[in-house]
């Protein structure tokens, strides 16, 4: 399975269409599609309709247009009510034109991406055939693998990775690998 990518600059559009992805109340996976975002004119946070219930924080909220991460679910409006006729409580979704606090429209909050994904890594991918002399052959990598160009047939390759992020950088260790010979005739 593939990361998705997370917004690093920019901001999510006006009326974009994203989905949230969580595990709320211990149900295995809730999708919240058909959601949009409704305010946007904070710097740290958006708000969007996502239909969030508890234990849906720090769920991811993904742009549909581009697959990326637009931020993480922080604060959800209240999603129970209680019936006192029946004797439970019931779900209480907002409309999509919000839930009133005080008059004013409220829907879900969501931390911009933008503002811990600078914290979360980013990979460069060293490889050669001489420890001392590795070329860079992938930068900005956001996911944990790389596809090698082409390689030669019996060669010893040596690789190492570099994680940066706002902190720094980590150098990995040195690693290598041999590539299998050439096959003979008939084999």
């Amino acid at each position: 399975m593939t990361p998705l990518a997370l917004r690093r600059t920019g901001q999510v559009a006006d009326g974009q269409p994203v989905l949230m992805v969580g595990y709320p109340w211990g149900v295995p996976r809730k999708y919240a599609a058909g959601a949009i975002v409704r305010e946007n004119a904070e710097s740290t946070y958006f708000q969007a309709n996502v239909d969030a219930y508890r234990g849906n924080s720090g769920s991811p909220v993904i742009n549909l247009d581009s697959m990326v991460v637009d931020g993480l679910l922080v604060r959800g409006i209240p999603t129970f009510a209680e019936d006192v006729l029946a004797g439970c409580d019931r779900s209480s979704p907002c409309p999509d034109t919000g839930c009133l606090e005080e008059g004013v429209a409220q829907w879900d909050d969501v931390t911009r991406a933008t503002n811990f994904s600078s914290a979360v890594p980013s990979f460069e991918v060293y490889l050669g055939t001489a420890p001392d002399q590795l070329e860079v052959v992938a930068t900005a990598v956001v996911v944990p693998r790389y596809l090698p160009p082409p390689l030669r047939k019996d060669a010893v390759y040596y690789w190492r990775v570099v994680a940066r992020n706002i902190d720094g950088q980590v150098t990995g260790p040195l690693w290598s690998f041999r590539t299998t010979p050439v096959p003979a005739p008939g084999d």
